[in-house]
């Protein structure tokens, strides 16, 4: 992991807090987690395509489907799925 220099984050109620926003990629067969985001990013709209490719690196494979919440629906991610074949 890439040292992060530790910082103030602004939280869901407006307060500042020392924090990481963390995201995950989970394998739908095994349930095991493949992946691993760490940003200080204060939403995770635009981290989808980090977490993804850290996953296809990690089990070797471009899955054919993803399952996201719909906070990740957005242009970047979507040209994401595009360039890497996944339906949705």
């Amino acid at each position: 992991m890439n040292d992060i220099e530790v910082r103030m984050m602004k939280g869901k109620k407006g307060n500042f807090l020392v924090a990481y926003n963390v995201q995950s990629a989970v394998d739908y067969d095994t349930k095991q987690i493949c992946a691993l985001n760490i940003t200080q990013n204060p939403t995770d709209h635009y981290e989808l395509p980090a977490v993804a490719d850290k996953a296809i690196n990690n089990i070797g494979k471009v899955s054919k489907y993803l399952n996201v919440y719909t906070i990740y629906l957005n242009q970047i991610s979507l040209s994401y799925f595009i360039d890497k074949g996944i339906e949705d």
